[in-house]
């Protein structure tokens, strides 16, 4: 590109009104360089794959990103620059974050117009891309059509913020480059599935956005997730991670465009699934792999409650890659104290305390056991992506008599109980991940294969928004407190490759009952 090329007018009448107040406002304030995407990105070109991927290095090392968050598109540009742009829409007041509230709180207008209110209101929040730009920028200042405001590593800040809201710690402290202001230091499952549950809530205009916008993300937060992502599930949790749910079924019009053969995609990534319109996901299994504690403001310690689900590995995973096959280098437990010596050298700073870790780097927290901890992200080396997973593992076939069609009672209109052949021998409950035009006892036979084990200690306090099969095992096995199951995926075949149809949980006694085959299976 030529020196003021952008100048001339025959360019210039091209730029959106959006481009045009932040080139002037950086100008103002003394910064000489603006990266934006869709200049400087070459659109449909072959080298995109590349930049996309380093996306969280560039936003990652600017030091700061403009958000657009007013308006509906690039011409509303960026209001309340004085000498560049038009004023602000109305007055705004800023009332400050605080435990103790006065008559305000009962004014809805006053009470939602703090940043992260006003960025879940933007058009701008909406696209499926811009989440990547927030997870990876160091600091974001924001355009609001009222207000303007401020998100770093430490703080939020309006523009009505005096200096005497903000503290010297924060004043003083720099973001570490290359990592945003939301830096995981360590592969935290729990920050990375809110991550994921607010991806899923965003638009997209063509399918194969679905993983490009994500990968800026998976990129930035490769360098504390050992082995990185397999389209968009963390290698380091791959079993837990595969346990995803939707949270209500796609309609049967939709499976056209639900073809994983088509669109390569694959069936056993909640992104395969992220095409046709936003579906909240239910991450709840998840939080099998969370294995640590957060200290409070009193010293204290307590565990995440939902750490009394496990999920425990059965399989080996193998992608298709060009090479031939790779090895999925899964389960966190890998790290536990028993292998510590093999480790030694990835633990500068961990810290022995008889029943639990700590870190110098994260001395809030206590881990189970130590973990691997962040690297240099320019020393990444991302893995080939394949929707291909081959792995041996158990099948069970169960007849259209041993199933029953019915909407549990958390709402989810989509299960299918497995009964057995005797109606007291209830087996377990699956979730179609498609509704079909046809009733459950149309199908042929429901071909279930086993994905890993698990356990749940039940409480009298549960209801079926977190186990859903609660009201049958307080039915069939009243006395079970830590209830053992099999993780299965309910499959369907095209062309000798098995596809998800659904996922379930099968009673760890009743699957090995019955009859089972051994299976090498490619999951596509």
């Amino acid at each position: 590109m030529e020196a003021n090329s952008l100048a001339s007018d025959k360019v210039s009448l091209r730029i959106p009104r959006t481009i045009k107040h932040a080139m002037r406002f950086i100008t103002s304030i003394g910064i000489r360089f603006l990266w934006v995407d869709r200049l400087c990105i070459v659109q449909d070109a072959p080298t995109n794959a590349e930049e996309i991927n380093n996306m969280g290095y560039i936003y990652g090392n600017a030091y700061l990103t403009i958000v657009a968050a007013a308006g509906k598109d690039a011409e509303y540009g960026l209001p309340g620059l004085e000498g560049i742009s038009f004023a602000k829409s109305k007055d705004f007041y800023y009332i400050p974050r605080s435990p103790v509230r006065d008559h305000t709180e009962d004014d809805p207008w006053r009470r939602e117009q703090n940043h992260h209110a006003l960025l879940q209101q933007a058009t701008w929040n909406q696209r499926g891309w811009t989440l990547s730009e927030l997870v990876s920028s160091p600091r974001v200042l924001c355009f609001h059509d009222y207000t303007i405001t401020w998100e770093c590593h430490c703080a939020v800040w309006h523009e009505d913020s005096t200096l005497n809201q903000v503290g010297d710690e924060c004043l003083s402290r720099t973001p570490r480059p290359g990592y945003g202001f939301y830096q995981v230091l360590w592969p935290d499952l729990k920050v990375y599935s809110r991550l994921v549950r607010e991806y899923t809530k965003r638009e997209f205009s063509r399918v194969e956005d679905v993983t490009s916008a994500f990968a800026g993300i998976t990129t930035t937060l490769s360098g504390s997730f050992s082995g990185g992502f397999i389209y968009g599930l963390p290698e380091l949790y791959f079993d837990a991670a595969l346990l995803w749910r939707l949270k209500r079924p796609f309609d049967y019009s939709q499976m056209e465009n639900l073809d994983h053969a088509k669109t390569g995609l694959p069936s056993w990534s909640w992104q395969g699934w992220n095409l046709v319109e936003s579906v909240p996901l239910d991450l709840t299994a998840w939080t099998s792999r969370f294995r640590h504690r957060t200290r409070t403001n009193h010293g204290q310690h307590t565990s995440w409650s939902f750490t009394r689900m496990r999920t425990n590995p059965t399989c080996q995973w193998h992608l298709q890659v060009s090479n031939g096959t790779r090895t999925v280098r899964t389960d966190i437990s890998m790290y536990d104290s028993s292998v510590y010596d093999i480790f030694q050298t990835r633990r500068t700073g961990w810290q022995d305390k008889d029943d639990h870790f700590e870190h110098e780097w994260v001395p809030e927290i206590w881990f189970d056991f130590p973990v691997p901890l962040l690297r240099d992200p320019e020393r990444v080396d991302l893995q080939e992506q394949s929707n291909l997973l081959n792995f041996r593992t158990e099948q069970v076939i169960f007849g259209p008599w041993e199933a029953v069609q019915g909407t549990d009672e958390s709402g989810f209109d989509g299960t299918v109980v497995i009964q057995g052949v005797a109606e007291e021998a209830w087996v377990g409950v699956l979730e179609r991940d498609v509704c079909p035009e046809w009733d459950v006892e149309c199908e042929t036979y429901y071909t279930l294969i086993s994905i890993s084990t698990g356990t749940i200690v039940i409480t009298e306090e549960d209801d079926e928004f977190f186990v859903r099969e609660w009201h049958y095992i307080r039915q069939h096995k009243p006395e079970v407190r830590n209830w053992e199951f099999y993780n299965v995926l309910w499959v369907t075949w095209k062309n000798d490759v098995a596809y998800r149809k659904g996922i379930g949980r099968i009673d760890k006694d009743a699957w090995e009952r019955h009859n089972k085959d051994i299976v090498d299976i490619t999951l596509g």
